[in-house]
């Protein structure tokens, strides 16, 4: 700076952003949610199939063994919340639930 002048051609000024309008504020926010929505409707068809073909899931706590062990290479003993037996997933049970109520109107 020479004589207490400034020189902006050395400064970058930042160029101001376009504001996008309503419509296109609608339009964006429409597209999320379209696309949120395909994605929960592919999400449910993926787990309805996995309910379908693969009607039993793993307990939580035992994580499928039917065991539990108070110390490693302790003692074992049963799952308690599955007590050694295969888990009906809640997708199947729904399934199964409409299944009969198909069959059985009333």
């Amino acid at each position: 700076m020479t004589g207490g002048t400034r020189n902006i051609a050395a400064h970058s000024v930042p160029v101001a952003e376009r504001v996008p309008s309503a419509a296109e504020h609608a339009h964006n926010i429409h597209t999320v949610v379209t696309l949120a929505a395909i994605a929960a409707l592919v999400w449910l068809a993926i787990y309805a199939g996995q309910c379908w073909w693969f009607p039993y899931g793993k307990c939580g706590r035992c994580k499928g063994a039917g065991i539990l062990t108070d110390k490693p290479g302790k003692h074992f003993r049963r799952c308690p919340r599955c007590k050694g037996a295969r888990r009906l997933r809640i997708g199947r049970r729904v399934l199964n639930h409409l299944t009969n109520a198909r069959k059985d109107p009333s």
